[in-house]
């Protein structure tokens, strides 16, 4: 990003530009030595200086209380305007050390990003601005704000980094990480390290190595594995991992991919697949693809193409190349669509059924079955059913 040539103002003197492009704006009382402000009216250009040895040393070193400084870009318009208690620069006027600094950073002479530190530095002309110490920095838009030791922005890049105990606060939620990225035309944070996002008022959890935070879609999207909790107090109810992981804060649908697990404690359900939605609010799983569901005390396990189930009622609709396995009595069901009903542990299949049995043997074929899986008594109606019983071979 090119920039404007800068200058600076105190009392009512006029400074020449420094030697990159940077445009200052300084308006407060220079307090080294630099003359009254009657004095600076009568001259409004820089002495001319013919060597270091005339210079004298408050120039060398300019300190200014109560300043405001402000850069703009090519096109004149301000990139970031802040204000300081205090602003010491260096010899050659490239940098300068500041105390409590506060101030914006704008887009189309808007603010769009509102910061806050105990002190900083502005670096090369302005085109580098770090700030320490309890920095607090403010999406004007979204009202949430992020809060850590350092904060820091370059010119040519669109972002503004918050490092170190990262805490940020939204209506909506926490989130806690070891670094920030603030895209300043995105509306679009990007969190990393450790990073945990808490909803105290839809008993969530998140946990992920880096989330992308889309301030105006209220969308978070993790492309590294996640780990989600739900709770009740202080009891998790539900659990939820995957490869990669979107969320939408506004419907509470987390939808997840490639090795996909959602774990329900009571009744004990786990549901796997490379992608699964969950809708946290109404406690409901979906899948377009190819998933499994198993009753871990039951000892079933279901997988078909695609289906969804509530995990409040248990109601499970599996749809497409259904298999149902039972462990208790080595029982196989096939069927294209099945529905099964936990609490009372029966399943209504159909279409091209076949269920086989192993102890005792026996197959059964027809286009609907019913009945519970549990103390094996299975019903198949429906078109030609038939029933093969096969003989234990004699030892």
């Amino acid at each position: 990003m090119n920039m404007q040539p800068w200058f600076a103002m105190f009392g009512h003197a006029l400074l020449m530009p420094s030697k990159r492009m940077l445009r200052l704006l300084l308006i407060g009382v220079a307090i080294a030595g630099l003359g009254t402000g009657t004095a600076a009216c009568r001259d409004r250009t820089t002495p001319e200086v013919e060597s270091d040895e005339d210079v004298s040393e408050p120039e060398r070193n300019l300190t200014f209380d109560n300043i405001t400084l402000e850069q703009s870009g090519e096109d004149g318009d301000v990139v970031w305007r802040m204000t300081a208690d205090r602003a010491i620069y260096s010899q050659d006027r490239q940098s300068a050390d500041i105390e409590k600094p506060s101030g914006d950073f704008l887009r189309d002479g808007k603010p769009t990003l509102k910061v806050q530190a105990e002190s900083g530095k502005v670096l090369n002309d302005g085109e580098r601005i770090i700030l320490k110490g309890e920095v607090i920095a403010t999406d004007v838009e979204s009202g949430a704000v992020l809060r850590g030791d350092e904060m820091e922005w370059s010119t040519g890049e669109d972002l503004v980094v918050v490092r170190n105990n990262v805490i940020g606060t939204h209506p909506d939620f926490s989130i806690a990480a070891d670094e920030a990225e603030i895209s300043l035309d995105e509306q679009r944070i990007e969190v990393s390290g450790d990073v945990v996002a808490v909803s105290e008022e839809d008993n969530m959890q998140l946990a992920a190595e880096n989330l992308v935070w889309f301030l105006d879609e209220e969308r978070l999207v993790s492309d590294r594995p996640i780990q989600i909790q739900q709770t009740e107090g202080r009891r998790v109810t539900g659990r939820a991992s995957g490869d990669r992981a979107e969320f939408d804060m506004a419907s509470q649908v987390a939808r997840l991919e490639e090795n996909a697990v959602i774990i329900a404690q009571d009744p004990p359900i786990r549901v796997e697949g490379d992608f699964l939605q969950w809708n946290m609010e109404n406690n409901s799983v979906r899948a377009n693809q190819r998933f499994t569901v198993v009753h871990r005390q039951e000892r079933i396990t279901m997988t078909a193409d695609q289906g969804q189930g509530n995990l409040e009622t248990q109601v499970f609709r599996m749809n497409g190349n259904v298999i149902v396995d039972a462990q208790q009595n080595q029982g196989r069901l096939t069927s294209n669509q099945l529905t099964w009903t936990i609490p009372t542990q029966e399943i209504l299949a159909e279409g091209d059924v076949v269920y086989r049995q192993a102890n005792p043997t026996f197959n059964l074929r027809g286009e609907v079955a019913e009945g519970k899986l549990e103390n094996q008594v299975i019903v198949v109606s429906g078109g030609r059913v038939v029933t093969e019983f096969v003989p234990e071979t004699a030892n």
